[in-house]
């Protein structure tokens, strides 16, 4: 399988531009070399939200977990889960998602501070 689904990664570059990609997907192994690179092309918005928000939606969202798993020794819940190293989400443990935009954004930062914008979700829902 893809992993842009039916897309494949030239069907993207082909589009014409302005191209917006959202993704879930990152690090610097998912983006493409060009934007990464000290004469790219490109920009990068990521959108942070908060971490409490992300684990009551993903709960919402996807309801209770597959396994059966209801909570631990520290009571009912997925908090814990959540913030585990080997949390079994989709896209795994938040801190090793937070860690690698980290890497990318000091990357692009260390270039040219015109190329990555850092936005929160909640700032963004605020000035609406």
């Amino acid at each position: 399988a893809s992993l842009f689904g039916d897309w494949t990664f030239q069907d993207l570059c082909d589009q014409p531009g302005p191209r917006l990609m959202p993704t879930h997907m990152f690090g610097e192994q998912l983006l493409p070399r060009e934007l990464l690179q000290e004469d790219g092309k490109g920009r990068l918005i990521i959108v942070l939200r908060n971490l409490k928000s992300v684990m009551v939606s993903t709960h919402f969202f996807l309801g209770e977990p597959k396994d059966g798993w209801l909570g631990n020794e520290h009571g009912p819940g997925s908090f814990n889960r959540f913030l585990s190293d080997d949390c079994p989400n989709a896209f795994g443990s938040v801190f090793d998602w937070i860690n690698q935009q980290d890497k990318v954004v000091a990357l692009l930062e260390r270039q040219t501070k015109k190329r990555v914008l850092v936005v929160y979700y909640e700032a963004l829902k605020e000035n609406l």
